[in-house]
């Protein structure tokens, strides 16, 4: 997983969590939160979609049918909490 994050030029940092949605409480969902990190004058419409598509194809986890890659952006609430998550950082650049 690090080495798919760490070729990614458009990704600051990453975070893996598992959430349990109150549908389906016996499933589970892998959660992987990529951080744009481009400077604002520089980011495009394009940039967070394409980052998350291109991890989402070359992430995979060994038990896990399929890792939900969501971009976040880098001063929102959801960084800041999942910053708080022990062990959920994965890859900072």
């Amino acid at each position: 997983m690090r080495r798919a994050c760490g070729s990614e030029r458009l990704l600051a940092s990453a975070y893996l969590v598992r959430k349990r949605p109150t549908v389906l409480v016996e499933d589970h969902c892998v959660v992987l939160a990529a951080e744009v990190g481009v400077a604002w004058y520089k980011l495009s419409s394009d940039s967070a979609p394409e980052l998350a598509a291109s991890l989402s194809k070359r992430v995979s986890l060994p038990g896990v049918s399929g890792v939900t890659v969501v971009p976040v952006e880098p001063r929102s609430g959801l960084l800041r909490r999942l910053r708080e998550i022990p062990g959920a950082e994965v890859y900072r650049r």
